[in-house]
């Protein structure tokens, strides 16, 4: 439900696997059958952090979340409302850290994913020492779909040395980004240069 490009980049990346891997039938034994379709999830987060926040059964029963009041205000050109918005929404996760990570460490344990894939700014810290909780030989990876990390989106969180730091890898779609990445203290081989941003297979047909 946030912006739109997320979850394009989403659905891209998904299809890009779908699309490309039965081309690599000579792939490592017990590699090739995790990328059959099932076991590829797009995961809607801002609904997770709803449930995390209030629960199910009344997260069912809000007429709106976060990301609609964003994408109202991006609609009709209120970026400044939008901005704010975005203040607010990153202050409450901030606040709320150590719920979130103890309801995504649950929800890690629960589904056992091999890598998990993070298209959206903020949550990254906190996927990643859920993770590391509960499935602590899972990566994750963070695919920047903004043109560089601010404090505004904030995608690249510092680096350390504890373990659930080195399971990250930042994909980053331009020098800008790349830069910020070896700034924050990334190792070359946690940072995936790339140019620009992920398309869809279809454009290319």
């Amino acid at each position: 439900r946030g912006g739109g490009g997320h979850l394009a980049s989403a659905l891209a990346v998904r299809d890009c696997l779908l699309h490309e891997w039965p081309a690599a039938a000579d792939g490592p034994e017990g590699v090739r059958p995790l990328l059959a379709e099932h076991t590829i999830e797009v995961i809607d987060t801002g609904i997770l952090v709803d449930v995390a926040m209030v629960g199910q059964a009344v997260a069912k029963l809000l007429p709106f979340s976060g990301d609609d009041i964003y994408n109202w205000c991006i609609k009709n050109g209120h970026y400044g409302l939008a901005a704010r918005a975005t203040n607010f929404g990153m202050g409450t996760v901030r606040k709320n850290r150590a719920l979130l990570t103890d309801y995504f460490a649950d929800y890690f344990a629960e589904h056992a994913p091999h890598v998990v894939v993070s298209f959206i700014p903020t949550f990254n810290i906190i996927l990643r020492e859920a993770l590391h909780r509960s499935v602590p030989r899972a990566g994750l990876l963070t695919v920047v779909t903004d043109m560089e990390s601010s404090d505004a989106h904030r995608w690249i969180d510092p680096w350390s040395p504890a373990p659930d730091t080195k399971q990250h890898i930042i994909v980053a779609g331009g020098k800008r980004l790349q830069a910020q990445a070896r700034d924050a203290g990334y190792p070359a081989h946690q940072i995936l240069n790339v140019d620009g941003m992920v398309v869809h297979p279809t454009y290319y047909q």
